[in-house]
C-alpha cells in the first residue's frame, strides 16, 4: 500500500513536474510546479512531511503564494510524463527553460507561455479537523487560490477504494 508521499509522487503523471522548495520562514516546504502542456495550464502541489503543523502554518503557506511572483528554489530535478505524445527540451539549471512540442507540430510551447491556474494541492502528513480544512479552503479562496488539502484521511479513503476495486 502506498503512503501519502507516494501518492504525491504518483499523482499528476500527465504533467511535467518541476521540483522545487519554498522557504517558509526557515522551514523548507517541498513541492512542484506542474505543467500540463496538453491542457496548457500550470498549477502547484506541495508535500509537507512534518506531522505537527497547525492551521496558521498552512494559511501562511498560501499567503506567500503569489502567481508569477513567488520565488521557488529549483531542486535541479524534473519529472517528465511517460506517455506524452511529443518531446521536451530543457536547459538550466540557472535560468531554467522548458519547452514541449507535440508530434507532427512545428511549434514549440514554452513553459513561460502557460498561464498558472489557481489550483493548489497540499499533501500533508498533518491531519487537520474538518472545520479547520473548511477554514483553510475559505482562506485560500479569499487569496485567489482553489485549494485541495490531502492528508492521511485522503490516503486512507483512497486506499479503501483501491482495495475494493482490486477485489472486484
Amino acid at each position: 500500500m502506498m503512503n501519502l508521499k507516494e501518492y504525491y509522487d504518483k499523482d499528476f503523471s500527465n504533467c511535467v513536474k518541476v521540483h522545487m522548495r519554498a522557504d517558509m520562514n526557515g522551514v523548507f516546504v517541498y513541492g512542484a510546479i506542474l505543467y500540463d502542456f496538453t491542457a496548457f495550464t500550470a498549477f502547484t502541489a506541495f508535500y509537507v512531511s512534518e506531522t505537527d503543523y497547525h492551521l496558521p502554518f498552512f494559511k501562511e503557506l498560501l499567503e506567500q503564494l503569489e502567481y508569477g511572483k513567488t520565488e521557488f528554489q529549483f531542486n535541479n530535478d524534473v519529472t517528465f510524463p511517460k506517455d506524452f505524445p511529443g518531446e521536451f527540451e530543457t536547459s538550466g539549471p540557472f535560468d531554467f527553460k522548458l519547452k514541449a512540442r507535440f508530434y507532427g507540430d512545428t511549434d514549440w510551447l514554452d513553459k513561460d507561455r502557460i498561464k498558472s491556474s489557481t489550483r493548489v494541492f497540499i499533501y500533508s502528513e498533518t491531519d487537520l479537523h474538518d472545520n479547520e480544512i473548511a477554514e483553510l479552503k475559505e482562506h485560500a479562496t479569499t487569496l485567489g487560490h482553489n485549494l485541495q488539502f490531502r492528508s492521511k484521511k485522503f490516503m486512507m479513503e483512497r486506499r479503501k477504494r483501491e482495495i475494493t476495486v482490486s477485489l472486484n
